[in-house]
């Protein structure tokens, strides 16, 4: 009985220490930059994903929010609070065809000082008319060839200490007639800060931790 409470007060300690933190900037599509609660408006510029190439004649590095009420609503599945669709065309008109070819849709974030044993990145994503992800530069073996259904996301490895990428590749197949393309991402990441360096409150908790431990040790030996 005396092994098992020690043994739950060090659980206790190490929870103090070690407790998952969001990791910033890692969002789905559709929304403001590094704020992933607050979305764009249906046309508004996506603040988090660029598109960085593509077979659209484009300005810039751009993905636009999807505007909605109008086709290719509703074969694509419907955005949520936490997605909305982004696309090649200025001001999210996808009623629009878009040129066949391929589509680099990228994230970046940092994870300098987290334990990258810790990181989990995971969602859902949809595209027209398929879609792979790649994590700085590696493919995840995640892909989607649905418009209207969800895929799970979910990536634990192949992190770095500073800058990660994240890029979804899309495919537009071939085609001339109601051939839009788009892509809807919904992600968020946990991660343990300070897991090899404990901040100052992180070392004061554990020094009344310890203290308490010693405080029990002499009861347990009287």
């Amino acid at each position: 009985m005396r092994k098992i409470a020690v043994c739950s007060f060090l659980t206790f300690i190490a929870t103090g220490v070690l407790s998952a933190n969001t990791v910033f900037g890692v969002c789905g599509t559709g929304f403001t930059s590094g704020a992933c609660s607050t979305q764009e408006a249906s046309g508004a510029v996506d603040g988090n994903w660029s598109l960085t190439s593509g077979a659209e004649s484009i300005t810039g590095t751009n993905a636009y929010v999807t505007q909605t009420g109008q086709f290719p609503f509703p074969n694509w599945l419907a955005n949520t609070s936490t997605g909305e669709w982004v696309g090649p065309q200025v001001n999210g008109n996808e009623s629009n065809n878009d040129a066949p070819g391929l589509y680099l849709y990228t994230e970046t974030f940092n994870l300098t000082g987290y334990n990258l044993a810790t990181v989990v990145l995971s969602g859902f994503f949809a595209a027209d008319n398929s879609a792979e992800i790649f994590l700085n530069g590696v493919d995840t073996g995640i892909g989607t060839s649905s418009f209207s259904s969800l895929t799970a996301i979910n990536l634990t490895s192949g992190f770095l200490q500073t800058t990660n990428t994240i890029t979804i590749d899309v495919t537009n197949s071939s085609g001339t007639i109601n051939n839009p393309s788009g892509l809807f991402v919904e992600l968020g990441g946990t991660g343990t800060l300070g897991a090899t360096t404990p901040e100052p409150a992180s070392f004061a908790f554990m020094g009344l931790g310890l203290a308490a431990l010693g405080i029990l040790g002499r009861r347990l030996r009287s």
